[in-house]
């Protein structure tokens, strides 16, 4: 009853879109499949090959990265550089610059994530002084950071995850008979 005729219906292919649009969609496929569509036609061949945005993206999903924030102050030009820079120095691991730590007597360490941790424990005053050191990292725009964490008791152990800013020690309380866990 509210059927339109046939003569109203009309297809739209993918090769009649608009560029523009065209790339919108692209953008939300994987690599296989856009390596998929570029072997379509001649027209999606060369937006595929010529789009800026579109190879930026099958490059980073090669290199098994996420985009960062839309509203970074970085061109796509820009992104393309700082990737292209940042798989080089991966494949050819040529060190930029040389940074030597120096701890006296780490009772604790642990090396994750670009964060470089150590504990020392006093004896006097029976904490555990715990030094975390963000590397940098020139590719990433990563300026290096150190801060430090005392805690009132004897750490055994602990483990720390930088994108979370979370560190937890496990130690040996004199106010509790078992081991703990504290989340900082």
């Amino acid at each position: 009853m509210f059927e339109k005729p046939y003569s109203a219906i009309t297809k739209v292919l993918l090769s009649d879109l608009p560029d523009e649009l065209l790339v919108k969609i692209f953008l939300e496929l994987d690599v296989y499949s856009l390596l998929q569509a570029q072997q379509t036609n001649v027209r999606l061949c060369t937006l595929i090959r010529d789009e800026k945005t579109l190879q930026y993206s099958m490059e980073l999903s090669i290199a098994g990265m996420e985009d960062g924030p839309e509203n970074a102050p970085f061109s796509v030009e820009d992104r393309m550089a700082r990737l292209k820079d940042y798989v080089s120095a991966w494949e050819g691991l040529r060190c930029q610059s040389e940074e030597t730590l120096t701890v006296r007597n780490p009772s604790l360490w642990a090396v994750t994530g670009g964060l470089v941790s150590y504990a020392e424990f006093s004896a006097q005053k029976k904490t555990t002084k715990m030094v975390f050191r963000k590397l940098p990292s020139r590719t990433r725009c990563i300026d290096g950071q150190t801060w430090v964490h005392e805690v009132p008791d004897m750490v055994q152990a602990f483990t720390a995850d930088l994108s979370q800013r979370f560190i937890c020690p496990r130690v040996r309380s004199s106010k509790y008979p078992v081991f703990s866990f504290i989340a900082h």
